[in-house]
């Protein structure tokens, strides 16, 4: 998984614990208990507070306006990664 590649690799990188879903896509027949939810509302504020906030537009990632939603709390700005032709472009 993405996160736990870059949680492994950088030091200053922090994953908070939990299942990562994406709640547009939870149908009634997936059994998703309170501290899923909760896992979200801690990773957007967490966002929210970083210094720094990028939006990683790579497949096979989801292309979320989490990240910038998140960002626009605090008015910071929100980057992207990009992966072309094999090199990663930060904006």
């Amino acid at each position: 998984m993405f996160l736990n590649i870059i949680n492994d690799r950088y030091e200053y990188v922090y994953i908070n614990p939990g299942n990562v879903i994406h709640t547009d896509y939870v149908q009634e027949r997936d059994r998703i208990d309170m501290s899923t939810h909760m896992k979200s509302y801690v990773d957007f504020y967490t966002i929210a507070n970083a210094e720094k906030v990028f939006l990683a537009k790579i497949p096979p990632l989801y292309n979320s306006t989490f990240p910038s939603t998140a960002a626009l709390l605090y008015n910071r700005g929100c980057g992207e990664i990009l992966y072309r032709d094999g090199i990663f472009i930060i904006n």
